[in-house]
């Protein structure tokens, strides 16, 4: 990838988010520019790395053993899918933007990664989450206050 490719693709994530509002326009941009960059891969479910030269082929996983964890819930939202998750024994730690995607896709409640993340900070503002560090991401985990 060149520059001008990189300039190109900054241009149409900038281009796609101009009408929103902050801070859902960087939450928006940043969503946008990655999956460009990947070339509309999502890093979760991007092919495995071709096997080494050396040592045996490494089995790619299938989820099923996350997916035993993640409790099912019926939401009529997403707030309360969000709470839901949380709430549960699955969110006694706390759990990152993408973590709590992939526990929502599970359950079938698909929302755009950006729609999440607006929720994630709104709950947080109101003092249903806390947000953590967790490996240096921002993690998420239920307050205990209704």
């Amino acid at each position: 990838m060149d520059a001008d490719d990189l300039k190109r693709m900054v241009d149409q994530a900038a281009k796609a988010t101009r009408d929103l509002e902050e801070p859902l326009r960087s939450i928006a941009f940043k969503s946008i520019l990655e999956r460009l960059l990947t070339g509309g891969a999502r890093e979760d479910v991007m092919a495995p790395a071709p096997p080494q030269a050396s040592g045996p082929t490494p089995i790619p996983s299938s989820g099923a053993a996350e997916s035993a964890e993640v409790p099912q819930i019926t939401a009529s939202g997403l707030v309360e899918a969000i709470l839901q998750l949380l709430r549960s024994p699955w969110g006694k730690h706390p759990k990152t933007l993408r973590e709590i995607e992939e526990a929502l896709r599970i359950n079938a409640i698909h929302y755009p990664q950006a729609s999440i993340a607006t929720r994630l900070m709104e709950l947080t503002k109101r003092g249903k989450l806390r947000r953590l560090k967790k490996d240096g991401l921002l993690a998420y985990v239920y307050s205990g206050k209704d």
